[in-house]
């Protein structure tokens, strides 16, 4: 497949391009792009998570289209405090955030919104921070991208 990247500044910027012709293909997160999709005015071909979202069930994911196997690549959301930010302040909003995201109603509109929801422990997610840098590292330097 022959593609041509074109940066947008927005989700909006890129859905439009598509809508008005303008582009053929965007990748987006889910969020970015359900509205469009509910609406039926974009085709959601994957989904480029190892698993499929539960807002697009039926959306099957790149892995299981065999074209690309082990493609695993989604985003994430997480909560960033100061430098030396205290850790009993660390661990209070840690506590609080995954009681609010425990919570069903919660939960049904984050999924309904295209949202993975998945709670974890501020050293479990600085351990994801530090995998992704280094996963993503090792394609720059693949790609022969220069370090920014």
């Amino acid at each position: 497949m022959d593609l041509l990247h074109v940066p947008f500044r927005s989700s909006p910027e890129a859905i439009n391009a598509v809508l008005g012709k303008h582009a053929d293909v965007l990748f987006d997160t889910v969020p970015a792009l359900i509205g469009q999709v509910q609406a039926g005015n974009l085709k959601v071909l994957a989904v480029t998570d190892k698993n499929r979202f539960p807002a697009v069930p039926d959306v099957p994911t790149v892995m299981e289209s065999g074209v690309v196997p082990n493609y695993d690549v989604t985003s994430w959301y997480g909560v960033f405090g100061p430098p030396g930010m205290a850790l009993s302040v660390v661990a209070t909003l840690n506590k609080t955030l995954n009681e609010i995201i425990a919570d069903e109603k919660v939960r049904e509109h984050l999924v309904a919104a295209g949202v993975v929801v998945k709670g974890s422990t501020a050293k479990e997610f600085g351990r994801l921070l530090m995998d992704e840098s280094e996963r993503w590292n090792t394609v720059r330097e693949a790609a022969g991208i220069a370090r920014q």
